[in-house]
Parts: structure tokens; C-alpha cells; sequence
């Protein structure tokens, strides 16, 4: 398995389009996101058997004391064109004809309500980020596999036994 970032350029320097895949994190030197811009990702998974897989995502919504990554999305919410069947090279992956195959991704389960904390964020009263993922549109809200049938997404517990927890120091959601 393995799991890129989309990078699409660095601060102040010219937009990279299609998006690099790249291991580790997109940061100021790489990547150039802004508030409401969503980071591409992609897994590849090679030399599977047939039948039924589970594969867990996770990533913090916390950390060290901030808010991180709020809800996952579809992979194009950016300017920029990303290509998920890239390789990090800018190839295409082997093994194509490649069939796409989406999934809803489901409401975020963690939300917070107390206006102006930084630990449960709201706009205008409403609670965040579950106002702010419904407002998207059904074509933002989906989780694309190529040549894998049959997904349901579901979040589950992580480490510390919660969903996730907004007002915690570092906390993550699967």
C-alpha cells in the first residue's frame, strides 16, 4: 500500500497542474492550499486477492492544539487538475483500463458548537464542520475507487475508543 499527497506548488511560486504525488506532507514549500480547499489523496493497493478488503483511513482533526484536516471529500476540490492514476513520477499506473467506481461519503460525526473557541469552531452559530460538509455539493461528497466494487464507508473509533474529539489537544477520525 501506498498513500500520496497531492502537492500543486508552493507558496508564491507557479501552480503545479496536474498535482505531484508525493510521500509525506504538503507544506508552504510544496503546496499552496488555502481555507476551503481540500487536499487530494491517493492509495494505491497492489497485488490484492480476490474478495473482500478493509482498508482504514485515518486523520487528525486536531493537532498540537489546532484544527487539522476537518472532513475528507472528493479528490478535485482544488484549482488545480489532479489525476489520481499518477504515479509520483507523473506516469500513468500500470495495469489500466482503470474503471471508476463512487461512494457517498458520509456526514462527519465530530462538530463542535461553542462559538469563537478554537476547539469547536461554528460561522454565524452554526455548528462546524458538519454545516460546512452538508453545504457541499453531492459531486464534492464522494469517495472514488478505480477497479474495487461494493465500498461502504462507515467512521469508526480510533485509538482513544471516540469518533473524534474537537476540544482535545490532538485528535484524529477514521
Amino acid at each position: 500500500m501506498n498513500l500520496d499527497q497531492g502537492t500543486n506548488g508552493g507558496v508564491g511560486k507557479p501552480p503545479v497542474s496536474p498535482v505531484k504525488w508525493q510521500n509525506g506532507n504538503a507544506n508552504e514549500n510544496n503546496s499552496h492550499f488555502t481555507e476551503g480547499d481540500s487536499i487530494p489523496y491517493h492509495m494505491v493497493l497492489e497485488n490484492l486477492t480476490l474478495g473482500s478488503h478493509t482498508v482504514e483511513i485515518e486523520w487528525d482533526i486536531r493537532h498540537s492544539g489546532a484544527n487539522a484536516i476537518d472532513f475528507i471529500t472528493s479528490f478535485g476540490r482544488i484549482s488545480e487538475t489532479v489525476n489520481p492514476l499518477l504515479t509520483t513520477q507523473g506516469n500513468p499506473l500500470p495495469g489500466g483500463p482503470f474503471v471508476a467506481n463512487t461512494f457517498a461519503i458520509p456526514t462527519p460525526p465530530v462538530s463542535g458548537t461553542v462559538s469563537g473557541s478554537p476547539a469547536s469552531p461554528t460561522v454565524g452559530g452554526l455548528v462546524q464542520p458538519t454545516t460546512r460538509f452538508n453545504s457541499l455539493p453531492a459531486a464534492e461528497k464522494l469517495f472514488t475507487i478505480y477497479n474495487g466494487t461494493g465500498a461502504t464507508l462507515t467512521y469508526i473509533n480510533n485509538a482513544q475508543g471516540v469518533l473524534g474529539d474537537l476540544t482535545a489537544n490532538q485528535s484524529a477520525t477514521r
